[in-house]
C-alpha cells in the first residue's frame, strides 16, 4: 500500500499543484503547506520540503499563463482587425491603425494592471479568500466573478479545476478480470467472465461482512467478561 501511495503522492502531479494555485482560498502559500506535509509524512518531521516539486509546478503556471495571455491577445487582435475591415472605408486607414493601437493599450493595460505587474502576480499578492464558516464557497463561481478583473486566469481556471479523470478504479477492474481470464483460460464467454468477477466480489463481500459481525460478537463477549467482574 505504501508503494503505490509513493507512487501516485511523492511528488504531487502538476495539474494538481495547478488547482490548488488557482483556488484562491490557497495559491502558492497552500501548495507549500501541502507539499511540505506529503514530503515530511515520507521523509521524517524534520526533512524540510521538496522544492524541487514546488518549482517544477510554478514554472509550469509561468508557462501556462503566458501560452493563455498570447492566445488572448491573438484572438482580441483578430477581432479588432475583422470589425475595422467591416465598418471602415478604404479611406479611413488611419482610423483603422488608431484602433488597433487602442486594442493592443487595453490589452496590455488589462494584463499590467496599471501597477507594473502581471496579471498573475496581481492575484497571488492579493491576500487569500477566506472561507465563509459553512463551507459553501464555490470556487468556480469566484472566478466568474473575477473574470473583468482576472480575463486569462479565469480562463486557465475553468480548465484546470474540472474533475480530473482517474485511472485508478479502472485499473482495479482489469486487475481482477485478468485474474479470471488469464493466458491459459481465454476462451470463456463474456457472459461467464462476469458472473465469474461478480460472484468474486459477492463472496468477498460476505467475508468482510462476517468478519465485522466476528469482531461485535468478540466485543461483546469482552463487555461480558468486564461486566462479571
Amino acid at each position: 500500500m505504501e508503494a503505490k501511495f509513493r507512487k501516485y503522492w511523492e511528488k504531487i502531479p502538476i495539474i494538481f499543484g495547478l488547482a490548488t494555485i488557482m483556488d484562491p482560498r490557497f495559491k502558492i502559500s497552500g501548495l507549500e503547506i501541502l507539499v511540505e506535509c506529503i514530503y515530511q509524512c515520507f521523509n521524517g518531521p524534520d526533512s524540510g520540503t521538496d522544492y524541487e516539486n514546488i518549482a517544477q509546478i510554478n514554472s509550469v503556471l509561468q508557462a501556462m499563463f503566458e501560452e493563455y495571455r498570447f492566445q488572448r491577445e491573438n484572438t482580441q487582435r483578430q477581432s479588432g482587425e475583422a470589425d475595422t475591415s467591416s465598418s471602415q472605408q478604404p479611406r479611413e486607414k488611419s482610423v483603422s491603425g488608431w484602433k488597433q493601437f487602442k486594442v493592443r493599450l487595453s490589452t496590455l493595460n488589462r494584463s499590467l494592471g496599471g501597477s507594473g505587474t502581471s496579471e498573475l502576480q496581481r492575484y497571488l499578492q492579493e491576500p487569500n479568500v477566506e472561507e465563509d464558516g459553512e463551507g459553501t464557497f464555490d470556487v468556480l463561481a469566484w472566478w466568474k466573478g473575477q473574470e473583468n478583473r482576472f480575463p486569462v486566469l479565469s480562463a486557465m481556471a475553468r480548465d484546470l479545476l474540472t474533475v480530473p479523470a482517474s485511472q485508478v478504479a479502472s485499473e482495479s477492474a482489469f486487475s481482477t478480470g485478468n485474474r479470471v481470464l488469464s493466458d491459459y483460460r481465454s476462451r470463456l464467454h463474456p457472459d461467464v467472465v462476469e458472473q465469474c468477477v461478480c460472484l468474486r466480489d459477492w463472496y468477498k463481500a460476505q467475508q468482510r461482512t462476517q468478519t465485522i459481525l466476528a469482531e461485535e460478537a468478540l466485543g461483546d463477549q469482552f463487555d461480558d467478561v468486564v461486566n462479571l467482574n
